[in-house]
């Protein structure tokens, strides 16, 4: 039955593509105009501003921007956030993006080099299951789950998550924690029947795995429990540089809400940008990835407001008001 659902759901998806092309071209090609007019750039600088973006979910937001605004922004993607920050200590990155703790946690170990300009991606964890028995987050009690990084702030989101919802997370569930999500995705071929990953594991073991399935977004889940968006990626400047280049980080920032919202509503054009643009194996699979990584552009008081809550109540760190950037 699941894998006549799983089939089902991919004719619609390549019946939808098609649809799209059919009757949708000319309105994918006024957005992609309208978007490239909007915002072209009358002027290039001398000096490009450098983005250091992790690659994968926490950078997923910065893609389009990366290849539309080349010409007076030179983004590199790295391979992990301690490469990122580290540029961004040593004055090589002028923006970055992180996830939140990791930004909070550097505002206050260099004594506000950095400030928070926007929020540009939400929970992008899930539960797959193979099978259908997990329903809901009580569902997860007396199980056996894997996952990835014990002891790290993921568990944290982890652990909130299920105790808002009635569950000990050590004595009601049993959670298998390996080194890496790499690890936690081969064993869906052998041991691991649930497993919490982030996106873009969670959609490639779906993909590649016919029996498995996405049986709960954990941001859907947050959204059950907290008045609050689940604000986990994040964009940072240098103040330093927001101090020296106030125009720029506004501009910076009008683009990078463009990009983000070209992720969210060019249904068309969105994932065929990313594989054409070597961000994404296949259209399909970027298709899953966007659905699935619950992008979002988020500033000003929205941001702060989201921001302070998860650092409050998630990862219980405290920031100063030197943290948000005001423009």
């Amino acid at each position: 039955m699941n894998n006549i659902k799983k089939l089902t759901a991919a004719f619609m998806a390549v019946l939808l593509l098609f649809s799209l092309a059919a009757c949708g071209d000319k309105t994918d090609s006024e957005t992609t105009e309208e978007y490239l007019t909007e915002t072209a750039s009358s002027y290039i600088r001398d000096e490009k501003t450098k983005i250091a973006a992790v690659d994968g979910a926490i950078g997923f937001g910065i893609t389009k921007f990366s290849v539309d605004r080349n010409y007076n922004y030179e983004t590199e993607f790295l391979a992990d956030e301690s490469e990122a920050v580290s540029h961004l200590k040593a004055g090589t990155a002028d923006i970055a993006t992180l996830s939140v703790d990791t930004a909070a946690n550097l505002y206050n170990e260099t004594n506000g080099a950095i400030k928070l300009l926007a929020v540009n991606g939400l929970g992008f964890y899930h539960v797959i299951e193979n099978g259908e028995n997990i329903q809901s987050i009580t569902d997860l009690k007396g199980k056996t789950v894997y996952a990835a990084y014990q002891g790290t702030n993921f568990e944290k989101v982890i652990n909130y998550i299920l105790a808002q919802n009635g569950i000990d997370p050590e004595k009601d569930i049993n959670l298998q924690f390996k080194a890496t999500d790499k690890e936690v995705a081969e064993l869906t071929a052998s041991e691991a029947d649930i497993c919490i990953l982030p996106e873009p594991y969670a959609s490639k073991v779906v993909n590649n795995e016919e029996s498995f399935r996405k049986a709960l977004d954990l941001n859907a889940e947050w959204n059950k429990i907290s008045e609050t968006p689940l604000a986990q990626r994040v964009v940072v400047a240098r103040t330093e540089y927001i101090n020296a280049n106030p125009d720029i980080i506004k501009e910076f920032l009008g683009f990078n809400k463009i990009s983000v919202n070209y992720l969210i509503t060019n249904t068309y054009g969105a994932p065929l940008f990313l594989k054409d643009n070597g961000f994404c194996e296949t259209a399909t699979l970027a298709t899953e990835l966007l659905i699935g990584n619950n992008l979002g552009f988020i500033d000003g008081e929205e941001m702060k407001t989201a921001v302070s809550a998860v650092l409050s109540n998630v990862y219980q760190i405290s920031v100063d008001d030197g943290f948000w950037y005001n423009n």
